[in-house]
Formats: C-alpha cells, sequence, structure tokens
C-alpha cells in the first residue's frame, strides 16, 4: 500500500521566534511546493486554523523516553501515513525514532543544526550509539 503522505516533519510549527523552527517552516513549505505532502508538529499557543485543523499536523507532544512504552503507539500511529520522518530534535527521542524506524518501517532522516549537537554526539552514550547504528 502507497502511504497517503511523504514525510512528517519532527519540529514544532509555526515558528515561534525563530532558528530551527523558521527552518522547519520554509522546508515544509518548500517540499509542499514541490508536490511532497509534508506534516508536522504545532504547539497549543499555535493560531493557525490552516495549521491545527489540517490532517498533515499533529499537536507536539514531547518525546519523553521513560514514556516510550505508553507514548509509542501514539507516534506509530501518527506516522503511519508517512513514508519518511525527519526530525529536528538531534538527539532527543533517539529511542522513539528507532522505535518508529523498526516497527513502523519509515525511513528516518535527522538533521543536526550545530556543533554543540555534533560534539554532543561523539560523547554521547551507549543507548544513543546503539540507536544510531
Amino acid at each position: 500500500m502507497k502511504s497517503k503522505f511523504d514525510i512528517k516533519e519532527f519540529g514544532i510549527i509555526p515558528p515561534p521566534y525563530g532558528g530551527c523552527s523558521v527552518y522547519v517552516k520554509r522546508l515544509i513549505d518548500k517540499l509542499n511546493s514541490d508536490g511532497y505532502k509534508v506534516g508536522g508538529f504545532y504547539l497549543e499557543t499555535c493560531d493557525d486554523k490552516n495549521i491545527d485543523s489540517s490532517p498533515l499536523y499533529d499537536h507536539w507532544n514531547w518525546m519523553e523516553t521513560h514514556l516510550l512504552p505508553f507514548k509509542i503507539w501514539r507516534y506509530l500511529k501518527i506516522v503511519q501515513s508517512y513514508r519518511i520522518i525527519h526530525s529536528h530534535f538531534s538527539l532527543e527521542g533517539m529511542s522513539y525514532l528507532w522505535m518508529l524506524m523498526k516497527f513502523g518501517k519509515k525511513k528516518v532522516v535527522i538533521t543536526i543544526h550545530n556543533s554543540m549537537v555534533s560534539t554532543f554526539y561523539r560523547q554521547t552514550n551507549i543507548v544513543n550509539r546503539f540507536f544510531f547504528k
């Protein structure tokens, strides 16, 4: 069965202040203009009715590792219609992303935005290293 949507952006829009959220918004807009069906997440402060009523967007609920056994089913359901998961949260939620890849059969792409995160990658714990493999 072909997926209904192409890409789910694990990043929050609309941009509250700037930085990564601006990048996520621009990327979604560009991918949509190129013909991809792209979804994302929004915060409770989102006042754009087009976003919160769209089937492409979901209300953000943070990926807390200690709640993984309870929340993984929710995230599997959210991404079931997408082929690719693109995360902008670096190593946060790595266990979720790994589960989405293994159990949801999704391609997962992670974007690292700055050198602080790449330094963290080299020094990360064994659990994150395992999930990266």
